[in-house]
């Protein structure tokens, strides 16, 4: 059986540290250990959000009892709005493809992202997408891809490269929502390590 894995968050939604489920009690006090030596840091902070990767758990505010090592006690206090999960942003940048379900044009369109939510998808396009148009998107740099349906909500030509797309998913059925969500959720503990070995 897999652990159950947890993103520590700030109250501002900035990500602090990955946990490890260790105990979990009838009060809804959370024992925790603490992944990549980021105790002493979440330490410091009284109240937590704390996000599992499964979608029928809900974000849930915290508070810090107590650190011991790499293991910290979390009273649970209320469950957080779900539209937390959904807009929780990571940056991820792959190359894939979207291809054509309401627009006019035929083919594929090579995209390159540049971040996920279990909401949506901002990426850039090497041709132009009409808004609201919806386009199937693959989600490849997860272990298991996903095609999804998107819908473009607006376009923004300023950057410094052209065609560049907010999305949000649409139509996904559970398990393509539990897809996309488990992929954000693991995105977010890989760059985290990835920067932990920076260091």
């Amino acid at each position: 059986m897999n652990a159950r894995m947890y993103l520590l968050l700030t109250s501002e939604q900035q990500m602090l540290a990955e946990g490890m489920l260790k105990a979990e009690g009838s009060d809804g006090r959370v024992q925790l250990e603490i992944l990549n030596g980021k105790a002493a840091t979440v330490e410091k902070h009284e109240i937590i959000y704390l996000m599992g990767s499964e979608l029928g758990e809900p974000p849930m505010m915290c508070k810090l009892l107590w650190r011991h090592d790499d293991v910290v006690m979390l009273q649970k206090v209320r469950a957080l709005s779900p539209s937390i999960r959904k807009n929780y942003r990571v940056k991820a940048r792959f190359k894939s493809f979207a291809y054509p379900v309401s627009g006019k044009w035929q083919g594929r369109k090579i995209i390159e992202t540049a971040d996920i939510s279990c909401g949506g998808l901002a990426f850039y396009s090497d041709g132009e997408l009409a808004l609201d148009e919806i386009v199937d998107v693959v989600i490849c740099n997860i272990p298991f891809p996903v095609i999804v349906h998107a819908q473009i909500l607006r376009r923004d030509l300023s950057g410094d490269k052209p065609n560049f797309y907010a999305s949000k998913f649409v139509n996904l059925c559970p398990d393509e929502e539990q897809a996309v969500c488990t992929a954000v959720f693991e995105l977010q503990m890989r760059k985290r390590r990835n920067q932990q070995s920076d260091i």
